[in-house]
């Protein structure tokens, strides 16, 4: 576990212990000594966030070939610029961009999406890997 994850885990788990913090500020002191300011629940949503595009571009990467759990499509040249348009495709909403992001390992949303497999997993996975790290996308939130 990273330093930074072992901070957010703790700063995460008091906020939701705790109703009274969640309009307040929270102050995270991060790498080269940053200040970031957000609410709390801003704060719980980015970390909830990154760890979901981290399981995603694991499983990504790591899924064997012959799972039933992943799949593969060819993305297309009007998706370049548009990830929801491969979430439309792939999963019939566009509120799954970041799992698309995620697994095309693009780290902006501005970033260009180059023709390519993507290695996606299937909506009963993305449901798991949504449970696992307490992530809500779209109309889930």
């Amino acid at each position: 576990m990273h330093a930074d994850d072992a901070d957010a885990l703790l700063i995460e788990s008091k906020l939701r212990k705790s109703p009274l913090l969640s309009g307040l500020f929270c102050v995270r002191l991060g790498k080269l000594g940053q200040v970031g300011v957000a609410s709390c629940d801003t704060m719980v949503r980015m970390i909830e966030a990154s760890k979901f595009y981290r399981a995603v571009r694991e499983f990504a990467v790591t899924e064997p070939t012959w799972s039933t759990a992943r799949l593969v499509i060819q993305t297309l040249p009007s998706e370049r610029r548009d990830l929801t348009l491969v979430s439309q495709r792939v999963y019939g909403n566009r509120d799954e961009f970041l799992a698309v992001m995620a697994a095309a390992g693009l780290t902006r949303f501005d970033d260009i999406l180059n023709e390519q497999q993507l290695v996606l997993p299937t909506r009963e996975r993305l449901a798991q890997i949504k449970q696992q790290t307490g992530f809500k996308s779209g109309m889930q939130r």
